[in-house]
């Protein structure tokens, strides 16, 4: 699996987690670098929680190629920094405006498409999220 593949199938699984099911694709899910993309794609979808769930001094600064997320709980009295993809950073952003909220400095919408371009079906965002809500 390339890193473009594997990238792609990260952020197809953070926007739509049930899009790939078990029973259907066992084979997928005993793939060692398909593994660590699920669980990469559980991690982003984590994160978005905790930005949902009121973290303050949010702040997503580029630093090279990619992106640095950092935000505080305060209720947990903690503060909490992720290193992110471009694509990554997109795919957070996408799915905190799609809650309602925003992130200042986040890369468009079109990097996620160019991301999801590395998937074998070709699909949009669009397309990826009607058919998570038809699973």
């Amino acid at each position: 699996m390339t890193p473009e593949r594997k990238e792609a199938i990260t952020i197809a699984l953070a926007l739509v987690p049930n899009l790939l099911p078990r029973n259907r694709l066992f084979a997928f899910y005993t793939n060692s670098e398909a593994k660590s993309a699920r669980r990469r794609a559980s991690a982003l979808r984590g994160v978005v929680t905790q930005l949902l769930a009121g973290a303050e001094e949010i702040r997503l600064q580029p630093r090279g190629e990619s992106f640095v997320l950092t935000y505080r709980m305060a209720g947990l009295h903690a503060s909490r920094r992720a290193l992110l993809s471009c694509a990554e950073a997109a795919c957070i952003a996408h799915l905190v405006e799609r809650a309602g909220g925003s992130i200042a400095g986040a890369p468009d919408r079109s990097v996620l498409e160019s991301a999801l371009a590395n998937l074998d079906e070709r699909r949009t965002i669009s397309e990826l999220e009607a058919s998570g809500e038809s699973a």
